[in-house]
């Protein structure tokens, strides 16, 4: 995902995130969320809402850099890239917090 971004976006190329690692991330933490609590429809639902905002993400900084290149300015094309990058990590924080909560449940009901 992170190398057709780069593509779309070649500007985020000097912005230092890691698309893939966060996707992986999700992939694996969606997985393990299955496996454990069996409620295939929670997990199918985050990982929906991920994706979902992933395109939202892409799709709003694209219309910017359009839009900047449209009017040829430069530097609000930059403030695309650091806006989606900005949505990017919050996007990437939910996930941890996501992660983070949904383990320290399993932990206690597994103490329980």
């Amino acid at each position: 995902m992170e190398s057709q971004i780069k593509s779309t976006f070649p500007g985020l190329g000097n912005l230092h995130f890691n698309l893939d690692e966060t996707e992986k991330k999700m992939n694996q933490f969606t997985m393990l969320k299955c496996k454990l609590s069996r409620d295939i429809n929670t997990c199918t639902t985050e990982y929906i809402y991920f994706e979902s905002r992933t395109k939202e993400i892409l799709q709003a900084t694209l219309e910017c850099v359009h839009k900047s290149q449209a009017q040829n300015n430069s530097q609000n094309e930059e403030l695309c890239y650091k806006s989606s990058l900005e949505s990017f990590n919050d996007l990437k924080s939910e996930l941890n917090h996501m992660i983070q909560t949904h383990t320290q449940s399993t932990l206690n009901s597994l103490s329980s």
